[in-house]
């Protein structure tokens, strides 16, 4: 059974670590504090979150799961919103 799906970020533009390729209108889904799914939107299923944050016009940056939730340089409210969820 898959995990369910507490927040997407959707709409973003995501630069992936470790050199992939960058994913314009991208998607990443968090359950509890871990990142399920990074990709484009038309192939990642994320209508079921329970959040969905818009992350149009905001660059998403090397997203890393640590002991303390999820961290990444993004900008502003989509880090905050993402931080504060996963406390």
């Amino acid at each position: 059974m898959p995990r369910p799906i507490h927040i997407a970020i959707v709409n973003g533009y995501v630069l992936p670590m470790a050199g992939k390729p960058e994913i314009p209108n991208g998607v990443i889904t968090i359950s509890d504090d871990v990142i399920t799914a990074v990709g484009p939107a038309g192939e990642i299923d994320y209508r079921a979150a329970d959040k969905i944050i818009d992350a149009t016009g905001h660059a998403l940056q090397g997203y890393v799961p640590n002991e303390k939730g999820v961290i990444g340089d993004t900008l502003g409210e989509v880090k905050l919103d993402v931080e504060m969820k996963a406390k």
